[in-house]
């Protein structure tokens, strides 16, 4: 089965229910046919401009509604005729209201009153401030960015320990500043709500490539539990196999000059910004790349309010 087309990349949010939405209209309309194969990760990856985990998680909502089906050595499979639920998309106005009525009440036990003044208000939303604060200006504006990107909503940056207090709105942090955010708005009307991240795959990959060829690499941190968390993911990400070797310091261009040639050097955000740009540049050296984790958007998109934030599926 060829790749799915390029005109189809994914431009809205959140991406992988676009993807999942594409390929199940594909299945409907008998394009997609029980026992044709799915790209893998990494050829869906490249076709639509995404990370793998937004195609991993394309594909398990797929699963989870019976659609395809993923083994180790056959990749992802389509296992749905297009003849078992195409009526879905072939039904009249007044069924697809009835569905949307039943969904509404069965699923998220909202009457069809209070369905019907949500619609009416639906297009009148107007957001609140939302602002994702990190320890960086580089790591806030890269998460505020991934954030608006899948929420449709504008993120802005703020960079903990700047000068003023954080202007009123949604405040939204990593859980490896929690104490720190909680700290920062104390005393406000909202409580601030928290994402967990991943390490991004490609960078991930690139890294794990150069420290199995040292045997292992260091990391510069700084003081404070941030240090300690960032290796244990890079542990957990990499395998024990991979010797980690943990250095705080606030000065790290003066340790990278006694870190032998040829072994990686990753740095927490903070000391990656304290670098020259031109020392940036060098291969060995790695920023710390983070993407939020997708179902913990989608929680606090159902908490806030978000306009089409839907349901997470239970897992079997």
């Amino acid at each position: 089965m060829p790749l799915i087309a390029q005109e189809d990349e994914i431009r809205e949010v959140p991406l992988y229910l676009q993807i999942a939405t594409r390929i199940r209209h594909k299945i409907a309309s008998g394009e997609l046919k029980a026992g044709d194969q799915l790209p893998s990760l990494r050829e869906g990856e490249r076709a639509w401009k995404v990370s793998l985990h937004t195609v991993r998680h394309a594909y398990r909502s797929l699963q989870e509604s019976g659609l395809v089906k993923t083994s180790d050595r056959q990749g992802t499979t389509v296992i749905a005729a297009a003849d078992s639920f195409r009526e879905e998309y072939e039904e009249s106005i007044e069924a697809f209201v009835a569905r949307v009525a039943r969904t509404a009440e069965t699923r998220y036990g909202v009457s069809v009153i209070e369905l019907a003044n949500r619609l009416t208000t639906a297009d009148r939303y107007v957001p609140e401030p939302v602002w994702v604060v990190e320890c960086t200006d580089s790591l806030a504006t890269s998460l505020a960015e991934q954030v608006g990107r899948w929420s449709g909503i504008e993120a802005q940056p703020w960079v903990l320990g700047s000068v003023g207090p954080i202007p009123e709105g949604v405040y939204l942090g990593t859980f490896y500043h929690y104490a720190e955010l909680r700290a920062a708005v104390e005393g406000r009307e909202k409580e601030p709500l928290f994402f967990g991240v991943h390490l991004d795959e490609k960078n991930l990959s690139r890294l794990a490539e150069a420290a199995e060829k040292a045997g292992k690499l260091v990391l510069l941190g700084v003081a404070g539990h941030t240090g300690a968390a960032i290796a244990e993911d890079l542990t957990r990400a990499l395998g024990r196999s991979i010797v980690i070797d943990l250095q705080l310091t606030t000065q790290p261009l003066l340790a990278i000059s006694g870190i032998p040639d040829g072994v990686p050097v990753v740095l927490s955000p903070e000391n990656w910004d304290r670098l020259p740009a031109d020392v940036q540049r060098s291969p060995r050296l790695f920023q710390l790349v983070l993407r939020p984790d997708e179902s913990d958007l989608l929680r606090i998109a159902q908490r806030v309010g978000w306009p089409g934030a839907t349901a997470p599926r239970a897992r079997p």
